[in-house]
């Protein structure tokens, strides 16, 4: 009786107080230029853009950007463009990246042309959410539990590049992760690249990850949630009195927009291993959102879609420019 008095004086010590915040910010930035006949280097860029929101009251967070970048000419096309899209609402973080790069030199009919083009964007998005919980016992007991909570995480890169005499490069990275006091917590990054060839870095599987964590019923405890997307490509096209069509193009998609979410509470025990029945434990959150339970699955968002135009619309042109 006095251990266990001891500790639950321990974890009221411990105990935070009572909040939910939410952060939620993106990054865009895209640049097309060009040296042509050696003359000067004409640029046109689009600043980098960043906004970071910050709100520590119990609602949903979005932040979403997109820039583009552009040089035509007669002989030479350049473009960039990014998007990026984050999202922190209670035991959901919902993230996306794109970007992409494409450069092309037509040389006129039965003539030359001396030229170096670059083109590219970068995105970025991070989301963050802190929630104070409180678990209870139906029957309104107290002392230390031992919950097995559960957190899915899936997530897509695809990067791909398009090169004629040209070259590039891209890059798509995720990283995550969720802790708690006393022990408790998974992290992953995963990472997707080229250089002369694929190559993929892969640090921790996805999917639901389960983790035991020793909670004190009624004793108020912090969840903490974050996640970012990374995603950069460029183009890049050379010729020196070349009278053939170059193309260099890539572009790069991060996706998590719908796919971080609290799963709850998968089973429970008391502090001598005896069973709890999962459906008597409740974890409320100063959010309102019942960590016992799952978060529902998200639908498909308009920046997810808009990731995805960016991402065709760099295919179809680099199909078109190589036909």
């Amino acid at each position: 009786m006095k251990h266990t008095l001891a500790a639950a004086l321990l974890g009221l010590t411990l105990a935070p107080a009572c909040h939910a915040g939410y952060t939620a910010s993106t990054t865009v930035d895209t640049a097309a230029g060009s040296v042509i006949n050696l003359a000067p280097f004409v640029q046109v860029v689009d600043d980098p853009l960043q906004r970071k929101t910050t709100q520590s009251t119990p609602s949903a967070l979005t932040d979403a950007q997109s820039a583009t970048a552009d040089y035509r000419s007669s002989l030479y096309n350049l473009s960039g463009s990014a998007s990026a899209m984050a999202q922190a609402s209670p035991g959901a973080l919902r993230l996306q990246a794109a970007a992409q790069g494409a450069t092309n030199i037509t040389p006129p009919a039965g003539g030359t042309t001396r030229a170096f083009l670059s083109s590219g964007g970068y995105a970025y998005a991070e989301a963050r959410t802190v929630d104070t919980m409180v678990w209870t016992h139906s029957s309104g007991a107290t002392g230390l539990v031992y919950l097995d909570l559960v957190v899915r995480f899936d997530g897509t890169a695809d990067v791909s590049k398009n090169n004629v005499g040209g070259w590039s490069d891209g890059y798509a990275e995720y990283q995550w992760g969720f802790n708690m006091p006393w022990g408790g917590g998974a992290s992953g990054v995963k990472a997707y690249s080229w250089d002369s060839s694929d190559v993929v870095r892969d640090s921790t599987s996805f999917g639901n990850f389960v983790v035991t964590v020793p909670v004190w019923l009624g004793v108020p405890v912090d969840l903490t949630m974050w996640a970012s997307a990374t995603t950069r490509a460029n183009g890049y096209s050379q010729c020196d009195n070349c009278n053939f069509v170059v193309n260099g193009a890539a572009a790069a998609l991060g996706d998590y927009s719908h796919t971080f979410a609290w799963q709850g509470v998968q089973a429970a025990r008391w502090a001598d291993g005896s069973a709890i029945d999962v459906a008597a434990v409740s974890g409320k959150g100063a959010s309102g959102f019942d960590y016992a339970t799952a978060v529902p699955e998200a639908t498909t968002t308009a920046y997810f879609l808009l990731g995805l135009v960016v991402f065709g619309l760099l295919r179809r042109r680099s199909s078109t420019a190589t036909a």
